[in-house]
């Protein structure tokens, strides 16, 4: 089974010659007979020959060279041996990767303290393929051009929100020709994150691009800088597992330690917790690429994240339980001048054919042959994913070629600045939420909180 397939580029030379293959592609493969219920997902990679991809030709015409990147039982092994040792019991023994007594919790210096009381962290289903061991969530490649090598930034779906998910491993063979090892292994990423003081990044959807191709910030020699987005936490207790906030921010440095970003935010944008599109209507699955997109009618450009979502927050009577309706390909912008996160009001692409349930993580992107395409997966009832390239017109991803664009978060800053995006008028809806809620707390989409309007001219 393959999945979240992405193009990367590398470098046009290496030591002094001529590399054969710049770009490559990475995806998640699981083995013949697996399907999304029961996936033991690894990474895979392979050299992309440019002169020889043409639309629709099998993968074995252009892709050359397939092979291992990182096995999921090694990055299981990596994960717990890691965990164990940062976050060790006090009293028991460490026991398959749980990494906290509770209710005491542990703290590291490095990697921050895990939440104090409930659930303890818990990796051990990465121990064996029969336990569950799958790289399950997201994975982005980041290519370090200080000195020359690959760091693979990859997450796990984990059970609650006291588990990390996101870690990575650093490699100086970028034409990884052997899978990575545990030598390699650089741990669990740090970030203080969100308006809960939460310490670690328990949400796998994340996506990241380097170095930050806006340079919001002066070069600094031995340094490379960094653009994330990540969506995190859930609606309430009984929500399904999709992304209830969005942040997004540029990293000062990866080289020097690609796990360490706290402290290295220079530019934040939804600091408190930016809630997704209308207060949750259009919650994330899964995080897409990032690119950079001009604001519009201003002369300040911004960051894109595709990302692909449900088409509505479609409760039923008698649960909160989300239904998982035609997935869609959305859009959100980051502006760094006014460090704002901002959602198109229209999906970018819907499901693309009968029997389709929707989209897997998509990546914009130019690669093989120089035309701007969407790449993603389409995943049907059958429980079976298929890799589409959806060529498109780039003008598309532009904030003016919504009807709307809304910038909304949990908790404002004050003050708030941010930009229209061109657009002459603000209309402005503020939601009154009981304060134990962080989303308006209503079972149908006809059901909407109270709330308070203002439309200005600006």
């Amino acid at each position: 089974m393959f999945d979240n397939g992405v193009f990367f580029y590398t470098s046009q030379t290496l030591n002094g010659a001529t590399r054969p293959y710049p770009v490559k592609f990475f995806w998640l493969g699981s083995p013949a007979g697996t399907n999304d219920a029961n996936d033991n997902f690894s990474i895979f990679m392979a050299d992309v020959d440019e002169s020889a991809f043409r639309p629709g030709a099998q993968a074995s015409v252009w892709l050359l060279n397939p092979r291992l990147v990182l096995s999921t039982l090694q990055a299981g092994k990596d994960i717990i041996n890691w965990f164990d040792a940062n976050y060790p019991y006090t009293s028991v023994p460490p026991s398959g990767g749980v990494g906290q007594e509770t209710p005491n919790g542990q703290s590291n210096s490095t990697y921050g303290t895990l939440s104090v009381g409930g659930n303890p962290g818990n990796v051990s289903r990465m121990a064996s393929l029969s336990t569950g061991s799958s790289i399950d969530g997201e994975f982005w490649p980041v290519y370090d051009y200080v000195d020359n090598s690959i760091i693979l930034y990859f997450s796990i779906k984990t059970p609650n929100g006291n588990t990390k998910a996101i870690y990575c491993y650093k490699t100086t063979d970028t034409e990884i020709r052997s899978p990575l090892t545990s030598s390699q292994f650089q741990g669990g990423v740090y970030l203080l994150i969100g308006n809960n003081g939460a310490t670690n990044l328990s949400s796998h959807r994340f996506s990241i691009i380097s170095p930050d191709p806006l340079v919001t910030t002066p070069r600094v020699a031995g340094q490379q800088s960094a653009v994330f987005f990540y969506a995190y936490e859930i609606f309430d207790t009984s929500t399904p597992d999709h992304g209830g906030f969005l942040q997004a921010g540029v990293i000062s440095d990866i080289h020097t330690n690609p796990t360490n970003w706290q402290g290295k935010l220079t530019v934040n944008a939804a600091s408190f917790g930016g809630s997704v599109d209308m207060s949750g209507q259009y919650n994330p699955d899964k995080l897409g690429s990032i690119f950079v997109v001009p604001q519009g009618n201003t002369n300040s450009a911004s960051y894109a994240c595709l990302y692909n979502a449900t088409t509505d927050r479609d409760i039923r009577n008698g649960s909160n339980a989300v239904v998982i309706n035609a997935m869609q390909i959305r859009i959100a912008y980051f502006q760094p001048a006014t460090q704002v996160l901002a959602f198109g009001s229209d999906p970018i692409s819907f499901a693309s054919g009968v029997g389709t349930i929707g989209h897997c993580r998509p990546q914009f992107t130019t690669y093989p042959d120089g035309v701007p395409k969407i790449i993603y997966n389409d995943f049907a009832f059958d429980q079976s994913l298929k890799t589409v390239m959806e060529y498109i017109d780039p003008q598309i991803l532009r904030p003016e070629r919504h009807r709307k664009i809304y910038i909304v978060e949990n908790d404002f800053p004050n003050p708030l600045i941010f930009s229209t995006f061109g657009r002459k008028k603000l209309f402005a809806r503020i939601y009154f939420v009981p304060s134990s809620s962080n989303v308006p707390p209503y079972k149908q989409p006809a059901e909407r909180p109270s709330i308070c309007t203002c439309v200005s001219d600006c």
